[in-house]
């Protein structure tokens, strides 16, 4: 399966019990990318620092977490193995450029769950504001 990809949000809903990921993240970038899914026909996921990979309708709670450096190798792990279950074969990951300050760890963690599942890694850059 191919599908989008993009990160989660600093700006979250704060309500209180679960909301499903597209309305928990408070996110212009992330509305763009669930556009460009639905218009392309493909699925969309939203990498989380929390969670990994979350299909737009999952529930989740208000988190406040962003992904460090030195969790990049272990979630790299996750990544690859959510990748695995989902039947990911091509990921079209936008956001803003690896070298934009706190993409780089995010970038990596994609790229090497990635390579861990031979899954093709395609990098569109999306310069759009949260």
């Amino acid at each position: 399966m191919e599908c989008l990809v993009t990160t989660c949000s600093r700006d979250k809903r704060p309500d209180h019990g679960p909301l499903p990921a597209l309305e928990r993240y408070l996110s212009n970038r992330i509305n763009f990318v669930a556009a460009e899914s639905a218009r392309l026909g493909l699925p969309l996921l939203i990498f989380s620092a929390k969670y990994g990979l979350l299909r737009p309708r999952e529930p989740i709670h208000y988190y406040n977490l962003k992904l460090d450096w030195d969790q990049v190798s272990a979630m790299a792990r996750k990544l690859a193995s959510q990748l695995r279950a989902y039947g990911v074969t091509a990921l079209h990951f936008y956001g803003w450029p690896q070298g934009t300050d706190g993409w780089g760890s995010y970038h990596k963690a994609l790229r090497q769950a990635c390579t861990f599942e031979n899954v093709r890694f395609n990098f569109v850059a999306c310069n759009i504001p949260d």
